[in-house]
């Protein structure tokens, strides 16, 4: 039997070189090996799991430095752990330290990120700000956030110090060349980008601020003293009534021949009047054919809940005789793939492109005229006008959840049979004006 070779190190600790620590086997109880001047690698326990693999058997160096127990990393080559070489040089700069300055290891480690914070750059607050939104916002949210951060970055080095932003160092005139360039990207009407990114940009100073990384006061995103030219509102164009039978004929003809897709879609978008982020993203298994009932999970994009808030209420969909001759036919398309309505063609979705109702529409010549968001108008407009549907019913329809605390907290109904009704009428009314199934 080959016995391990072991270095004695003044008659104290018995020092293992990198291939002794690697040949070491983990048992059933943690044990320590000493690595010299105080550096030990310890390697954990190893036990069964419930399914009968093995678990545990880490090894990791620590070090103890004035009378504290000092945890250095993992013992190992890939990224964020460290080898044998590493952990010495690392437990021999923090004890040094702690030496020659006479301070705790506790006093070290504030120091140490004393300085990191110093180092920080306009990545890291970009960074450190989406980290952060990650754990309160929607996905889709998140990468709406991300695009728009990524844009301001191609105006401005993220290398840049933080420190070099303040506003009295000259960050602000910096930050509003920015804004500027974003708002005259699309022939100076970006107006609603450029506040959007202005926005998210204070919010990346005000947590670096909030994590001492930025002084106070010198946010350069700020709108603080600065003029700001308000433009008016203006909401999704719809139709009226009367205009109404001739658009639903054309989506019927399909006159600018689109895919059979978005046709589809965009005749199940007037049927429901759901948003077109979340008809996109329909799937087949919240169909109860049985029931006639689509619901569809609260955290799906285009439902507008709240992550965290109001995401666990779904939205359901009485699905009409129309709405089912629909699906048919869409399901005859289908191959197994889970979303009802399939990518057009190479895409960044794998379920239809949001915008193809919109780009169906505007197809059609109703650019400026109409939009799938603007259909929702038309369906609230009308269903109070012409069916005489209570407001309540139809905005329940259209995914609005109860909008004041006492509602919010005590209202748990849910209107299915008025809204089934509803949507019969409404199918109806529109097959009697000229939609085609």
């Amino acid at each position: 039997m080959k016995f391990m070779k072991l270095i004695w190190d003044g008659g104290k600790d018995l020092m293992l070189n990198h291939n002794q620590i690697v040949a070491l086997k983990p048992t059933n109880k943690t044990f320590k090996r000493g690595l010299g001047n105080g550096l030990t690698l310890v390697v954990d326990k190893q036990y069964k799991g419930k399914r009968g693999n093995l678990l545990g058997g880490r090894k990791y160096f620590q070090g103890r430095v004035k009378g504290t127990e000092v945890w250095l990393g993992t013992f190992g080559n890939k990224g964020g752990e460290l080898s044998l070489k590493n952990a010495r040089e690392k437990y021999f700069e923090i004890k040094d330290f702690c030496q020659k300055n006479e301070v705790s290891y506790a006093e070290y480690k504030r120091e140490k990120n004393r300085e990191k914070l110093s180092e920080w750059t306009l990545n890291d607050a970009i960074d450190h700000f989406l980290n952060e939104c990650s754990k309160r916002i929607k996905q889709t949210t998140y990468r709406e956030y991300d695009r728009k951060l990524n844009q301001v970055l191609t105006l401005i080095d993220g290398s840049t110090p933080i420190k070099e932003l303040e506003w009295d160092l000259g960050g602000k005139e910096r930050i509003e060349e920015v804004i500027t360039k974003i708002e005259n990207g699309g022939k100076g009407r970006n107006y609603d980008l450029a506040r959007r990114s202005r926005n998210l940009l204070k919010q990346v100073f005000d947590g670096a601020i909030f994590k001492g990384k930025f002084t106070r006061g010198q946010n350069p995103a700020s709108i603080e003293g600065r003029v700001v030219y308000i433009h008016r509102k203006s909401h999704h164009p719809h139709l009226q009534w009367e205009e109404v039978p001739e658009f639903l004929e054309k989506v019927s003809l399909n006159s600018c021949n689109s895919h059979p897709f978005a046709q589809m879609a965009t005749k199940f978008m007037l049927m429901s009047f759901l948003r077109a982020g979340a008809l996109t993203r329909l799937e087949w298994d919240w169909i109860d054919w049985e029931k006639k009932l689509l619901t569809i999970d609260g955290t799906t994009s285009g439902l507008k809940r709240n992550k965290g808030v109001n995401d666990d209420k779904p939205h359901h969909v009485p699905i009409t005789p129309q709405m089912e001759k629909l699906l048919l036919r869409a399901k005859r398309f289908n191959q197994g793939e889970k979303y009802i309505f399939l990518p057009l063609m190479e895409s960044r979705f794998p379920h239809l492109d949001p915008s193809v109702p919109n780009n169906y529409i505007r197809n059609l010549g109703y650019k400026d005229k109409l939009r799938a968001h603007g259909w929702r108008s038309v369906a609230l407009t009308n269903g109070i006008d012409l069916l005489k549907t209570p407001k309540e019913v139809i905005k329940r329809q259209m995914g609005h959840l109860p909008d004041n605390k006492v509602d919010q907290a005590y209202d748990k109904s849910l209107m299915l049979e008025e809204r089934r009704e509803f949507m019969n009428k409404w199918c109806d009314l529109l097959v009697k004006n000229g939609l085609e199934i």
